[in-house]
C-alpha cells in the first residue's frame, strides 16, 4: 500500500509549505535557526488534500546547540497539519523524494 502511495507523490503546494511554516515558527525552540532544510513530496492517502510530508533540517535547541539533523513526518489534511512525529522512520524509506526547502528559512526575517 506504501508503494503505491509513493507513484502518486507531488511536489508539496504553496499552501502546505506555508502551513508548515507556521507550525515549524510555533513548534521549534529557536525557528530562525534552521539549516540544511528539505521537504519530501505530498505523499497521498486516499485522496488529493490528505496524506503526508516529511520535513528533514537542523535546528538550535533549548540550550542554544544545533540538535543535528532530524525527520519530522506530518499528517496533513486541507493545508492543515494534523499530526507531526520528530524522527518518524517513515521519512527515510526509500523512494520518498526530497526536493530543498528555501521557504522556510523566510522564519529568520521574523
Amino acid at each position: 500500500m506504501w508503494q503505491d502511495r509513493l507513484t502518486k507523490q507531488r511536489p508539496a503546494t504553496a499552501a502546505e509549505k506555508a502551513a508548515i511554516i507556521d507550525g515549524a515558527r510555533r513548534v521549534l525552540k529557536d525557528p530562525y535557526s534552521i539549516m540544511d532544510a528539505e521537504i519530501s513530496y505530498f505523499i497521498p492517502a486516499g485522496s488529493t488534500t490528505t496524506g503526508n510530508i516529511c520535513i528533514k533540517g537542523n535546528a538550535k535547541n533549548s540550550f542554544g546547540a544545533y540538535t543535528g539533523r532530524k525527520g519530522w513526518f506530518l499528517d496533513m489534511s486541507n493545508n492543515v497539519i494534523r499530526y507531526a512525529w520528530e524522527g518518524h522512520p517513515s521519512c527515510d524509506l526509500p523512494g520518498i523524494r526530497y526536493q530543498p526547502f528555501p521557504e522556510i528559512y523566510k522564519l529568520r526575517n521574523l
